[in-house]
């Protein structure tokens, strides 16, 4: 079965990253071919999935002028390509690949949606907005189904709009790793930093966006550190360095320049939060946060806002809070902070929970499911 993935952009988001690892599941499998078009650039994701023999593509569509000629290319791409399922990801995505993919006479199509909210207070600009609206008004008659990455997502676009005779919730998976590799990262990256055993580390992870409320965790944690001298934070992620003006103001009135680490964009995420002791998701909105089930993963307890499926994600091993509520983060990530024994049961029972209910293979199984419906209904 070959599988033709258009996508946006190939940077190193959530969408980028699941399609990698959907994708790089099937490397020894003969019966399913993978092949890649993005609308924008090659970007790192496209270079990783190059590497692994896949066959990536860009259309270079920045600017508007481009758009037309890139319709075309894409529709007469996949008329070469004839690939037996065509799945798109992330807005954009589903809008100009969908429309394409019927153009060239394809009916097997799946859209990907990740987002479970959307506005200007969330950093999602009115051009992406108006496109996913349009989407909403074709979702009847382009897409075969609309894969969700979250119940929350599933709802919130159901009430726009989207057909829900299309809807089908998959959840990312993910790898849970030998606890003696994370023991391995604990001990290295916690070394890099001089964190003291006895030191708590508390992470956090993401793109620099409003989205994700890094102003409200940097205000947190200067609350903490002015309470309890052997708390260090840490963050990772696009835009997260000391070049950052932004961000360095707020680190600066927090107070907490010298107990916070920011190490900006990482291959290697998962050995850092395997460094921490609790993970700390504060943002506004999320569709299914691939960095909660990835610090779970290796065994962290982590303290989640109500957003999209974070607390689907968590359920009984960690802590939810609300949007936007600082005192409830303050409180849990103090609680957590100094009980130990709870912290432990915690990360425990975390790990395990996405080995049982979130793992890669289940994933992958879902979405082989999903192709052969698709073929055979169209």
């Amino acid at each position: 079965m070959v599988v033709l993935h258009i996508i946006t952009d190939l940077t190193k988001g959530g969408a980028e990253l699941k399609m990698a690892r959907l994708i790089a599941a099937h490397r020894d499998r003969s019966d399913y071919v993978h092949k890649v078009i993005s609308l924008r650039t090659v970007g790192p994701v496209g270079v990783h999935l190059l590497s692994l023999g896949v066959d990536v593509e860009a259309l270079g569509m920045q600017r508007w002028l481009r758009v037309p000629v890139a319709i075309v290319q894409l529709r007469n791409r996949i008329r070469v390509i004839d690939p037996d399922v065509v799945q798109t990801w992330m807005y954009h995505a589903d809008f100009f690949g969908g429309l394409a993919a019927r153009w060239a006479g394809k009916r097997a199509i799946i859209w990907g949606v990740r987002l479970a909210d959307l506005g200007p207070s969330l950093g999602i600009s009115r051009l992406t907005t108006g496109i996913r609206h349009l989407c909403a008004r074709i979702s009847g008659i382009v897409p075969a189904r609309i894969a969700y990455v979250a119940e929350a997502a599933r709802q919130i676009h159901e009430r726009l709009g989207y057909d829900p005779e299309k809807s089908v919730v998959i959840h990312n998976g993910y790898a849970v790793h030998e606890n003696e590799k994370i023991q391995a990262w604990r001990r290295q990256r916690r070394a890099e930093l001089g964190i003291l055993p006895e030191t708590i580390l508390i992470g956090t992870a993401g793109r620099f966006s409003p989205q994700k409320n890094f102003h409200g965790f940097v205000d947190a944690a200067g609350a903490l550190a002015r309470r309890h001298p052997n708390l260090h934070f840490l963050l990772a992620g696009r835009g997260l360095v000391r070049e950052n003006e932004e961000l360095a103001a707020w680190i600066a009135r927090a107070g907490v320049g010298d107990r916070l680490t920011l190490l900006g964009e990482r291959d290697d995420l998962i050995e850092w939060q395997a460094a921490m002791d609790i993970f700390a998701l504060f943002s506004n909105g999320e569709g299914m946060p691939n960095v909660v089930a990835e610090a779970m993963s290796v065994g962290i307890p982590c303290v989640v806002t109500d957003v999209g499926d974070a607390a689907l994600l968590v359920g009984n091993t960690g802590v939810v809070i609300q949007p936007r509520d600082g005192d409830a983060l303050v409180a849990a990530l103090e609680r957590l902070a100094f009980a130990g024994a709870e912290r432990r049961r915690l990360a425990a029972e975390a790990r395990a929970r996405v080995l049982a209910e979130f793992s890669m293979n289940a994933a992958v199984a879902r979405y082989e499911s999903l192709y052969k419906d698709v073929v055979r209904v169209n």
